[in-house]
C-alpha cells in the first residue's frame, strides 16, 4: 500500500481545515455515491451502508441519500449511533427525512453492493467480529477513505 498520507498528516489537515465540515461530508459521501454507481448502484438496485458513529458513518449516510435519491433501496446498518449536534448525526437526520431506512447491524445478507463507512484512518485495534463478516461475505464493497480494520500507515489488518 502506498498512502498518499500518513495517518498523523491526515489529523493535521482535518485539524487545519476551515471549510465548512457538513460540506466536506457532503462532498465525500457525494463522492462515495458515484464510486457505487461506477458499481452499477441506481434504481432496482439493493445496497446496505454500514455507518459508524463518526464522520466516516457521516459520509455514509450523504452516500445513503445520494443513493435514494437515484432509485436504490438503501437500508443503513448502524454501528453505533453518532453523537448529537455532529455533522454525522446531521447527515443521518438528512437521511431519514430522504426515506432511508436506518437499522441496528445484523448479520450480512445478499445485496448488490456494501458500502463500508464504519471506521477511517485513525482505527486501531481489531475489527469487530459482526462487521468483519459483512466485509468478508463476498459482496462488492466500496470503502469510505480506507477499508474498516486496516491499519492507516501499514494497509494490514489486525485480526479479521
Amino acid at each position: 500500500m502506498n498512502p498518499i498520507l500518513s495517518v498523523a498528516e491526515m489529523r493535521r489537515v482535518d485539524f487545519e481545515t476551515t471549510e465548512d465540515i457538513d460540506q466536506l461530508m457532503d462532498r465525500a459521501g457525494f463522492a462515495v455515491a458515484l464510486a457505487a454507481a461506477d458499481l452499477g448502484a441506481g434504481y432496482g438496485t439493493t445496497i446496505d451502508v454500514l455507518c459508524g458513529k463518526g464522520n466516516n458513518g457521516g459520509d455514509g449516510y450523504v452516500a445513503a441519500t445520494y443513493l435514494v435519491q437515484r432509485g436504490a433501496a438503501v437500508r443503513v446498518h448502524a454501528v453505533g449511533d453518532p453523537s448529537a449536534d455532529t455533522p454525522a448525526y446531521r447527515a443521518m437526520r438528512r437521511a431519514e427525512r430522504a426515506g432511508v431506512q436506518i437499522t441496528p447491524l445484523g448479520p450480512p445478507r445478499s445485496v448488490d453492493i456494501v458500502i463500508d463507512a464504519v471506521v477511517g484512518t485513525g482505527f486501531q485495534g481489531e475489527l469487530a467480529a459482526d462487521v468483519a463478516e459483512w466485509i468478508d461475505f463476498g459482496t462488492a464493497v466500496v470503502a469510505v477513505d480506507i477499508p474498516s480494520g486496516l491499519n492507516g500507515d501499514t494497509g494490514m489488518a489486525s485480526g479479521a
